[in-house]
Order: C-alpha cells, then structure tokens, then sequence
C-alpha cells in the first residue's frame, strides 16, 4: 500500500513521540494490571472501581479534555460498574473521534495453570504477562500513549475527542446503552476506534470488520422433586444430568459442529489460518478440530454453541444419588448475518423439543449482543490503514474476530451514521480470556503509534485529501 507523504510525515512524529514513552507505557500498564478489576466477581467490585479512577487520573493528566467523569449507568433498576467518559468539542469543522476500550477483565480460573501470578505483571522475551494486559488494558493505555503523543506535537488540536473506558464489558455491558442515551450528546461521534481486538500476526496489523453475534443463557433440567438413592431408583427414575447429557449431545453433529436447525452459516473469508499453527496455538492435546470448511469461516462466520458451567454437585460434594435438577450456563456465537434473538428461539425450540423422558426445561438470565459486518470503506477505515501501513512492516488485512463487544451494537444502534473501526494489540499469542494472557509489548507501540498517526491526520485535515 501506497502512504500518502502526509501520511508519512504524522506517521514519522507519531512514532518518535510513542516510542520516546516506552518506558511509562510499560509501567502504567503494569499498574492496571495489578488492579483486580473482575467485573463479573462481587469481591472484585471496590477493585473495579479503583481501575476506574486509575484511568480517570491518567486521563485527566493528558490536559486534552474539557471534561473527565467516572459514570456508572442504571439498567433495569441496577447500577452498573464504572466507566470513564472524557470529551473535547471540535473546532473548525474538524471530525470527532471516540476511542473506546474497556478496563475490566476476566476472572482467572485456576491459579495453579498460571506459570506466574496473574495480578504481577511481568516482561519476559518482549511480552507482558497478567490479567487484563492484552484484554483489555493494553487497548486503554494504547489510546492513552496516542493522545500523549497527540498533545506533545500538538498542545489544542481542533479534532474533537471523546475517550469513553467502559468496566462492565467481561460481564455483558448491561448498562451501556443506558450510558449512551444519557450522554448522547457527548458521545457522539464521527469515527469510533474501539481497541479491543486481535492482529492477524505480530508483524501484520488488522482491521476487524466482522465479529460474531453472542448469546450468553441458563437452561435447568428438573426430573424429581428432589434427589433420590442410586440403588434404589437408578436405571428406573431419570437422573437430570444425565437428561442435560443428552441435551448437550442434541446440539452438536458427529463433526462437532452445531446441529440446531436454523441457525446459519456465513461466508466464506478470503484468508485462512494455517491449520498447523493454530492447533499449536490452541494447544490441541491428542484431540482434532471439529466443524468442516475453512478455520477463519468457522470461528468467525458460523455458530457454536459451548456450555461454561454447570450447576451440580462436586465430586467432594458427591453422594450416591440421582441429581433433581441441573442447572447450565450456555455461551452461543453467531454469524454476524443471524439476530442472536432469533437464534436463541432457535436453541430453546430445539432444547425443548429434545428434552428426555419428560424432563422439564426452564431458561433465565437470557442476554445477546448482535453481531458486526461492516465495509471497511469510509474515512477512517482507509486513514487507518495508511498509519499502520507505515508504523508495521506489512500492511494490514481485514479479518474477524469471533467474539462479541457490546458496545459496537449498542453504539450502532444509538449512532447509526458514526463509523466504527476496531482494532487491537493482541495477536494469536495473547492468550486471551485463557491462562498466561500477554501482550507483546512492541505491537502495543506500534497500534499507538499508528492511532496517533491517524489522529494527526484526522486534525490536520490531510486525511480528506487522500
């Protein structure tokens, strides 16, 4: 790709002021992910609150906006966790830019599968380790680093900004619609840059024009009034596991792949994963892939439906008997083509229709997120493409992610004109929502350096002349 010498000249200045803070980068990132920020966990709730004000601190220390509040949204009588909304009008008929990232982060699992502790950050062969430092405090502080180095080549840009670091993403981003009909007025935007994904490679940047739809349910599975003796009603009165075990199977094809009538398959991408590389990467042991066509189409473009816990008893917890009731929570992606509502009549048909020896089946807690498709074509799709084009060795390709972000629906509905780009700093290595989660800390300079480029570019007005 051609850079246009504008292009070249923002990149240039960008680069040398990101790469001059490589060192406050690194231990400002390192002090977020200390911050036990687990939305979803209720003793991690003073621990979100605290990253909140972290990064209102950071924010207001960049003297770029007018305005810099800790929010927090009320949803159906709920209060949600807190964000960080910060705003600047533009001037001149410059366009405003929001940069949206989120600052609350997965639970950990089990700490004996992490080769170091999650919450102590550390650099090792150029990466950094801990919870959150892909996913998605590295997306905060690569907005952070951008405007540092706006502010330094220019003190009052005339480019309008918004910056809006929400800390309820991990746990479904309940309030955030509530958060952009309050603040309509401020939010509003020409361009989005929401940093919250993946690149193809450490050395090919992308754009992330599609991301699937997501459902996220809790289905119980009730048999018997309550739990009966093994040897007395075994192999005569139906055991609720085992009907939620043969629920579970309904769903899926000999292959592996979903079963559930109805819920449609998309596209096939243009690129692919090398299939070696990426059963290396999901540290495949013994077991094949599932689903047929392309790597990408599957876990970008069609459904799979995977269960994330069960409500039964623990094996120390055991007795010898047949479990009443079961409860299980179900995590559904979608091609970005399906509304997640449809399908999720789809999957409760099917449940229902498939139930065993008259078990009965009840669903709460039913939460989706529609998916993204979009062009890649507007204003700052092709600006963006010229910063990393210069800032990394190849130029970047579009690719989809098969995760979710709340925010880009509810911003699309809410904004339907405003251009979304999402980007990212994590790459196959991340590791991310898993054990070991990394970032590698050169990409984060190099995603910086390029949103930097792209805001020069943007203020300057060079970016509508290419």
């Amino acid at each position: 790709m051609t850079v246009p010498d504008a292009m070249r000249r923002h990149a240039q200045s960008a680069g040398a002021t990101v790469t001059a803070q490589a060192e406050r980068l690194a231990t400002d990132l390192a002090d977020l992910v200390r911050i036990e920020s687990v939305s979803s966990d209720v003793r991690c709730y003073d621990a979100v609150d605290e990253s909140a004000a972290a990064i209102a601190r950071l924010v207001r220390d960049l003297n770029l906006f007018d305005q810099v509040d800790v929010v927090r949204s009320v949803s159906d009588g709920v209060a949600g966790r807190p964000a960080v909304v910060a705003s600047r009008p533009s001037r001149r008929g410059r366009p405003t830019v929001l940069l949206y990232a989120h600052h609350d982060v997965q639970p950990v699992g089990d700490l004996e599968l992490w080769d170091r502790p999650p919450f102590d950050p550390e650099i090792e062969d150029g990466r950094m380790y801990g919870r959150g430092a892909a996913d998605d405090k590295a997306g905060v502080m690569t907005h952070v680093a951008a405007l540092r180095a706006l502010a330094q080549v220019l003190p009052d840009p005339d480019l309008g900004l918004v910056m809006f670091v929400e800390g309820e993403e991990e746990c479904g981003s309940a309030t955030v619609a509530a958060t952009l009909l309050e603040r309509r007025d401020q939010l509003r935007c020409d361009v989005a840059v929401v940093c919250d994904s993946d690149n193809w490679t450490p050395e090919t940047p992308a754009l992330t024009t599609s991301l699937r739809g997501a459902i996220l349910f809790d289905f119980e599975v009730r048999t018997l009034n309550a739990p009966l003796h093994s040897g007395m009603f075994g192999g005569a009165a139906p055991d609720a596991f085992m009907c939620a075990a043969v629920l579970v199977a309904s769903l899926y094809k000999e292959d592996g792949s979903v079963a559930v009538k109805g819920l449609r398959r998309g596209p096939e991408p243009d690129i692919d994963f090398d299939k070696a590389s990426y059963m290396a990467d999901a540290g495949l042991i013994g077991a094949q892939l599932v689903g047929g066509g392309s790597i990408a189409g599957r876990v970008w473009q069609n459904p799979s439906i995977t269960v994330i816990g069960v409500d039964a008893p623990t094996c120390a917890e055991a007795s010898t008997s047949l479990m009443s009731t079961v409860r299980l929570r179900v995590n559904v992606r979608v091609t970005p083509e399906q509304s997640p509502d449809e399908a999720f009549s789809l999957i409760a048909d099917h449940l229902r229709r498939h139930a065993p020896f008259g078990a009965t089946i009840s669903f709460e807690d039913v939460r989706t997120v529609p998916g993204l498709d979009t062009t890649d074509s507007g204003l700052g799709s092709r600006t963006m493409r010229e910063a990393l084009a210069y800032i990394w060795p190849n130029p970047a390709v579009s690719m989809g992610i098969g995760g979710s972000i709340g925010f880009v629906a509810a911003y699309r509905q809410v904004f339907p004109d405003s251009e979304i780009l999402v980007i990212g700093t994590g790459d196959p290595a991340s590791n991310i929502h898993g054990y070991n989660e990394s970032v590698e800390m050169r990409t984060l300079l190099r995603m910086a350096s390029a949103e930097a480029a792209f805001l020069l570019a943007l203020d300057s007005g060079s970016a509508e002349a290419t």
